[in-house]
């Protein structure tokens, strides 16, 4: 159907993801916020619940701490969350691989590791 109104299913998905992962601008959403929450979870990889799923998660530091990685997979398979952080003396930058910075956010923000 989308095919016929000219959205392919890259553009509706990014807008889906748009519009729907749209978060409050809020002090406690932004890169500071995200790299707290970050300090909380546990090196390596874990499981883990955020917004409804239960994830595979994988978070690694570089350069002494100075920028991780964080990787999830949903194990429904239904969805992926990857993003860098760069602890700088600028303040944290946070950089989303190929999804909205607020999507990220949220998820971080969500993540609860299973004990």
């Amino acid at each position: 159907m989308l095919d016929r109104i000219g959205i392919s299913g890259l553009v509706w998905q990014r807008l889906v993801f748009t519009l729907t992962d749209l978060i409050p601008n809020r002090p406690d959403s932004g890169p500071d916020a995200v790299a707290d929450a970050l300090l909380a979870l546990p090196l390596g990889t874990f499981r883990g619940q955020a917004l409804g799923k239960t994830w595979l998660v994988t978070r690694s530091l570089f350069v002494g701490g100075a920028s991780e990685k964080l990787v999830a997979h949903a194990l429904d398979g239904t969805d992926y969350i990857s993003m860098n952080l760069y602890r700088l003396a600028s303040g944290s930058r946070l950089k989303p691989c190929e999804m909205p910075a607020a999507r990220v956010v949220r998820f971080v923000l969500d993540l609860v590791p299973e004990t």
